[in-house]
């Protein structure tokens, strides 16, 4: 089954995301902790790469000094990110203090980020 996400469609959880929850919700006495960037976000359109677009950066986010407005981000720890959808759905298997690798296009330029996620305020 889904979980709609508004403006976005449908994104469809994997087996290992249902197991990990499972998990979660045995051994940490029924509290799920999940990454966080700190950004909001949306697709990014079609004249721009595909992936998350970053439309703004918390200030006390992991995301503060190493993302900005605009940038798209096209892949998490080399998987490639398809949507804004798909990228809460990575970050959602992913708890805090996990380090993470960023494929960012921002104007021109393209690099890697890496950044360590935390929980959500």
């Amino acid at each position: 089954s889904g979980v709609s996400s508004a403006g976005s469609g449908s994104v469809f959880l994997p087996g290992e995301f249902v197991v990990q929850v499972a998990q979660e919700l045995t051994t940490d006495g029924g509290h799920i902790s999940h990454g966080w960037l700190g950004i909001n976000g949306t697709n990014s359109s079609s004249k721009r790469p595909k992936g998350a677009l970053v439309i703004a950066v918390d200030k006390t986010g992991p995301s503060r000094d190493h993302l900005q407005r605009g940038d798209v981000i096209e892949a998490i720890d080399g998987r490639r990110v398809r949507s804004m959808a798909d990228l809460r759905s990575r970050l959602y298997l992913l708890g805090p203090g996990t380090p993470v690798d960023l494929r960012v296009d921002r104007g021109d330029t393209v690099r890697t980020v890496g950044l360590w996620l935390s929980s959500s305020p």
